[in-house]
């Protein structure tokens, strides 16, 4: 796979809106808290970084998939099948966003043949 700075400024930038995407949620006086099932929170803050990371890295890369903290349990399930790629955390630090510490991350790497290739991380 040929890597480009191209591909990592667009995913940087990527995960840039993501950030202020869940900085404008940050900011609101209250926000929706849900119970995963394995009773960890996510936020509407989480799920909204998600859906957009997820539909812009369809655009530039229709032909990889995205594994997201947030996808089903099947797609999980079948990861090990993907040699190809996005492994993305949409709000690292749930707990600190929700306590409003300041201190969460958007996480987006791009893995091939089980090894990180390309990875990004804003705070």
């Amino acid at each position: 796979m040929n890597l480009t700075q191209e591909l990592l400024n667009k995913t940087l930038a990527i995960a840039e809106q993501a950030g202020k995407k869940i900085l404008e949620i940050y900011q609101r006086d209250n926000f929706e808290i849900q119970k995963k099932a394995d009773h960890s929170p996510l936020t509407e803050a989480d799920l909204a970084a998600h859906e957009y990371i997820s539909a812009e890295l369809a655009t530039i890369t229709p032909n990889i998939p995205v594994l997201s903290e947030e996808s089903s349990k099947a797609e999980i399930a079948d990861r090990k099948n993907w040699p190809v790629l996005w492994l993305v955390d949409p709000l690292d630090g749930t707990k600190e966003f929700i306590h409003r510490s300041g201190e969460f991350t958007v996480n987006i790497a791009l893995i091939v043949n089980h090894q990180p290739v390309l990875g990004v991380v804003t705070v």
